[in-house]
């Protein structure tokens, strides 16, 4: 019978501590999960770092291949005579469009020289007389207004042009 107590409590014993090793081991598991939780984390934010220091690196790549091209143009005051313009006109439309072209750099018959505009204003005008008001008397009916006929007069617009004219020296390039 003493056999059999022993045996039972060894059996107790190995039961005990077989629990008390699973435990342990589901602690430990618990515990590695949070961790790679947080290193699944920090992964993401060194990711997300590696992405923005990819971007930067590229702006950078972009400013240091556009500061080789200035330099390669030799883009110094010295060698750029300014003219500053002060214009304030009124212009019918085809004389607007043609300043536009102009100021624009846009008519490849004229090249050699970029604008600087410092303030640039156009405002439409109609050059048309209208009617003059009517006077009526008080308690009369307003009278219909008065149909302006489409292309009455020509239109123009008043424009204010303010900026620098940049020619390079011919030879400073």
């Amino acid at each position: 019978m003493r056999m059999k107590w022993i045996a039972s409590l060894l059996l107790a014993l190995l039961a005990a501590g077989g629990i008390y090793q699973i435990n342990e081991l589901y602690k430990g598991f618990q515990g590695k999960q949070g961790y790679q939780k947080q290193l699944e984390k920090q992964l993401a934010d060194l990711r997300e770092q590696e992405r923005q220091l990819t971007r930067e690196a590229e702006r950078i790549q972009a400013w240091n291949t556009l500061w080789e091209d200035v330099q390669k143009a030799r883009v110094e005051p010295s060698n750029w005579f300014s003219n500053h313009v002060d214009i304030q006109r009124n212009l019918s439309w085809p004389e607007l469009e043609q300043l536009l072209v102009f100021l624009s750099n846009g008519d490849p018959q004229t090249t050699g020289y970029w604008f600087k505009p410092e303030h640039f204003a156009i405002r439409r005008d109609a050059n048309v007389a209208g009617p003059a008001p009517a006077t009526r008397a008080k308690g009369a009916k307003a009278p219909a207004p008065a149909a302006t006929p489409v292309g009455a007069g020509e239109q123009h617009f008043g424009v204010t042009v303010q900026g620098e004219f940049l020619i390079p020296k011919l030879g400073g390039l």
